[in-house]
């Protein structure tokens, strides 16, 4: 899949800010309904958490395509009145479960960077703590870049301003490594080409853990080799 730029006004945004922007969207989000009651805010934030868990497990299981509405709300159990109530359609469900994985992914990505004071080592660690995401949780690299996506439309990103934080977190760190002097581009070479490099190999790297086995060797070790010869390759390093 491309790397995509949303046309909204987020685009001006930094990662940090979209993120911040997102949660608070996600908070002043009403609920949906249809005449019906409305329900207290425990109650919305339980039901509509129970349906994202089970559908996710179906989706992994049965594909997205073999899950329809009323199987997840068996599965719940709720009416199929009230999983209305909550998403709009299948679409609904899946992308609520994509934004809770990459935000919780981002997170955990920007927590492993900020251990780390220069550019050039939070650009490293950002992009090893991406890779050991996936490997530690392989149901949710499942659940985005495996589905039965190719034949429906439904499965394509549906926000991109959020699932490319990653991306643009990365073009950052770049970028202030640039202009600390910590890293001195070779001719020709952008901080979005560098960061387009780093996505790929890193996303590659996550996919050969999740999806194959027998690799014994430490995954930190490995991810390590292979984004510090990229840097190497691509930018000189200023003394």
């Amino acid at each position: 899949m491309g790397l995509c730029w949303s046309s909204s006004r987020t685009t001006h945004l930094s990662a940090s800010e979209r993120m911040k922007e997102h949660k608070v969207i996600e908070q002043a989000k009403p609920t949906r309904g249809r005449g019906r009651p409305k329900l207290s805010d425990p109650d919305t934030g339980d039901t509509r958490a129970k349906i994202a868990s089970v559908a996710r497990v179906l989706f992994i299981e049965e594909g997205y395509q073999g899950v329809s509405m009323r199987k997840i709300a068996s599965k719940v159990p709720c009416s199929v009145g009230v999983l209305y109530h909550h998403y709009k359609n299948k679409r609904d469900i899946l992308q609520d479960i994509w934004d809770d994985i990459f935000l919780t992914s981002f997170t955990y990505c920007h927590k492993a960077a900020g251990k780390h004071k220069n550019a050039i080592d939070k650009l490293q660690h950002f992009c090893m703590a991406y890779v050991r995401y996936w490997d530690n949780h392989p149901d949710h690299f499942k659940m985005i870049y495996l589905l039965d996506r190719q034949e429906n439309e439904d499965l394509a990103y549906t926000n991109q301003s959020f699932s490319y934080l990653k991306y643009e977190w990365i073009t950052e760190f770049i970028a202030s490594a640039i202009q600390s002097g910590e890293l001195i581009p070779e001719e020709g070479i952008s901080a979005h080409q560098i960061a387009e490099s780093l996505y790929s190999i890193s996303q590659g790297l996550a996919y050969r853990r999740v999806c194959y086995e027998g690799h014994p060797e430490k995954q930190d070790t490995v991810s390590g080799v292979a984004i510090r010869g990229l840097l190497k390759g691509l930018v000189t390093q200023s003394t």
